[in-house]
């Protein structure tokens, strides 16, 4: 079982979960990944891929950008291992992002958007979230992710 937790975030209450993330021959990070059930893909976020090291330029760019309330995003596809102590391990192509700050914009805003860009957080997706039985409930704060004797 994989215990979570919640994030408090202004007045929102967020599910959580730890992972170890090492990308091979770049680095390794431990993440906070917002459990989300409407991401498709697990996705590292910019701020956590510029603390692991990520060289975008090297990254292999993703079949389309991913897209959201915010607009589109730049998408690239990285192999990396996940560790969600202490049941899972896996090693899989997830996607990592990076948002593209208009040049045209006074440098006030650029600062401000790339602030507001490092603390969007990175998402646990479904790819992931589908191996797993999902329990939350945010009155008692509880994230549990069951892991099944037969799973492979």
């Amino acid at each position: 079982m994989i215990c979570g937790f919640y994030r408090k975030r202004g007045r929102m209450m967020m599910p959580c979960v730890n992972s170890r993330v090492i990308i091979p021959d770049i680095g390794e990070k431990d993440i906070k990944f917002l459990v989300d059930t409407g991401a498709e893909r697990t996705v590292i976020c910019e701020g956590d891929s510029v603390e692991i090291g990520v060289d975008y330029e090297k990254l292999e760019r993703a079949e389309r950008d991913l897209g959201g309330i915010g607009g589109k995003v730049e998408t690239y596809t990285i192999e990396a291992i996940l560790k969600i102590e202490p049941d899972f391990v896996d090693k899989r192509k997830i996607l990592v992002i990076r948002n593209k700050i208009p040049k045209y914009l006074p440098d006030e805003e650029k600062k401000r958007l790339k602030n507001l860009y490092r603390r969007i957080p990175s998402l646990l997706g479904r790819d992931i979230i589908s191996l797993f039985g999902l329990f939350i409930h945010e009155k008692t704060e509880s994230v549990l992710i069951r892991t099944y004797a037969n799973q492979k």
